[in-house]
Parts: C-alpha cells; structure tokens; sequence
C-alpha cells in the first residue's frame, strides 16, 4: 500500500504527464492549422455553353508532424461576391507530416446559369479579367488517428493573382 506522500507524488506526476501530452497536442493541432493550400495547376477538360468542367490540382502544405488523411471536401465558390457553386470531393487523400501534397478537385459548372446570376453592370466588371476577385470557402473532413477533425479552408484571389502564380 502506499503512503500519503507517496499518492501525492503518484497523483503530481500523472497530472504532469497529462499536461504535458496535452500542451504537445496542442502544438502539433496549432502546427496543422498553420497549413498552406495554394492552387498548383489547372485543366480545362471541356468548356461549353452549358458544361464548364475543370480539373485543379491544389498543394497542401502540412506545417505539423502529423501525417492525417482527408476524407472528404466542400468547398463554395464565389466570384466577386456572388455565390456559383458548391464543390464536394469525397475520394480519401492522405497528407504526409512535414511536405507537400496533392488535392485534386473536379469542378463542373454551367456558364449560363453562372451568368444569369450577374447583372449587366456586374458582366461589364467581368470582362475586366484582371480584377475579377474569386473566393472559395471550404471545409475539409480530416481523420487524425481516429479522431474526426474538420480544418477550416479560405482562400481569395483574382484571376490577375491566378495568372501570375503559375
């Protein structure tokens, strides 16, 4: 049996210990959400009237030891402030710890619904490419061991910002 003194130090070191785990814990979450998600490449897989399908190849940068795996991916889009589409992506990509991966995402959409959504003032400021402002807001679905995490995603360019990043 133990002494009283014995049970304290017992209790001290487990509290510790705990404290300890969860301060590294929440490191390596702080590190994760420190991500980088850039677009790398773009195709233009068929460009029509009413079918837009284009396939982007996104690289995500993963600041924290922790290799995790994304389970799926919702994104909305928005150009100059108008909502025009939501993107979902559920096929698994596994990120590794400390590196660069991969997403891909298929996007297809109708140009002409899209330019329905915009008035003629609105097309006008369209035709000036270089200004064109493009926000998405995402949400990726992320298993880190077993635990479902979701990661927070926002990203705001221009189509001029596009052009020269490639």
């Amino acid at each position: 049996m133990l002494s009283n003194t014995a049970k304290k130090y017992l209790i001290a070191g487990v509290i510790g210990t705990i404290t300890i785990a969860g301060a590294l814990a929440y490191l390596q979450y702080k590190k994760l959400m420190n991500y980088v998600i850039k677009v790398k490449s773009g195709v233009i897989k068929t460009i029509t009237a009413n079918l837009l399908d284009l396939d982007l190849t996104l690289d995500f940068e993963n600041k924290s030891n922790i290799s995790f795996e994304i389970k799926s991916q919702e994104y909305e889009v928005f150009i100059d402030n108008k909502f025009i589409s939501r993107i979902k992506n559920i096929k698994p990509v596994f990120i590794q710890a400390n590196s660069h991966s991969d997403i891909f995402v298929n996007i297809k959409a109708n140009p002409t619904k899209v330019g329905s959504k915009f008035k003629l003032e609105d097309l006008n400021k369209l035709l000036d490419l270089q200004n064109v402002k493009i926000k998405v807001i995402g949400k990726l679905k992320v298993k880190i061991y077993a635990f479902p995490v979701n990661i927070p995603f926002n990203y705001e360019t221009t189509i001029k910002e596009l052009r020269e990043n490639k």
